[in-house]
């Protein structure tokens, strides 16, 4: 059983071309996906081309033009309050910049708990318990927990987003651009940091990126998606290959190769 699917998912937005008349914009054009337990899969493309678009739909953030999201093979209904309930406690997401992603008025205490204040039933003690746990996982410090975003580097904080997606134990995490705010050694940490918790946390990933060496560090699967459309499927081997026109032009824009300190 799949743990998330997008059935023929379209999305098309109305804009303006004149006072008087407007068209639709198509941003998704009927795709189609499947995640199952325990993979990790990257969705790469240019920027534009729908990533976040599909990731808000599958999170029922947003609703499809046509087609739909499953959830363990339900339909996504914002409407269902129960059903998304399940999908919040089952899919978190971590976003690209976590300085936007959090409020500088709550400390990191405070942001890790929320999902455990609005969708588990916590105690005040077990909130302080599971949020020294999840600052444990994710290699900061408890001393960290009375911190505010100000007081923290970028790398930190991305940690922080970090442990919150993980504190009401997610089965899958959508990493939308997660690591690309950060220079080369910290996505390095963050991506090895990402496959410890895969393991302990027992967790699926859908890694959004533009950049396949991180892909191919990481990923067993890759899907391109080129205007609003998935062209192509493969697995992720390296040297990565890629057949479809746009796979390699991808393939060829991307930066050098790891230096060799980096890439064991």
């Amino acid at each position: 059983m799949s743990l998330l699917r997008a059935l023929q998912i379209s999305k098309h937005f109305r804009q303006r071309s004149g006072p008087w008349q407007s068209s639709d914009r198509p941003i998704l054009d009927q795709v189609c996906l499947s995640i199952g337990y325990g993979e990790t899969i990257a969705l790469v493309g240019k920027s534009g081309c729908g990533k976040s678009t599909l990731a808000r739909i599958l999170m029922g953030l947003e609703s499809p033009s046509s087609g739909y999201a499953m959830f363990e093979e339900q339909r996504v209904d914002p409407r269902d309050k129960a059903l998304m309930r399940r999908l919040f406690l089952s899919v978190q997401m971590v976003f690209q910049d976590p300085i936007t992603a959090v409020s500088p008025r709550y400390t990191v205490g405070e942001i890790i708990s929320e999902p455990l204040r609005f969708l588990k039933r916590f105690t005040r003690v077990q909130i302080r318990e599971r949020v020294s746990e999840l600052l444990a996982a994710v290699h900061l410090s408890d001393r960290d927990y009375d911190k505010y975003p100000q007081q923290m580097s970028g790398g930190q904080l991305q940690r922080v987003c970090i442990a919150r997606a993980l504190a009401p134990g997610p089965r899958l995490i959508i990493l939308d651009e997660a690591v690309s705010n950060l220079d080369l050694h910290l996505q390095i940490q963050i991506l090895d940091l990402f496959s410890e918790l895969q393991h302990s946390q027992d967790v699926s990933y859908l890694f959004i990126s533009h950049d396949l060496r991180l892909v191919e560090r990481f990923c067993t699967k890759v899907l391109i998606m080129d205007e609003g459309r998935i062209i192509e499927a493969a697995s992720v081997q390296s040297p990565l290959f890629l057949k479809s026109r746009q796979g390699r032009a991808l393939t060829d824009a991307i930066l050098p190769a790891f230096p060799v300190s980096l890439a064991s």
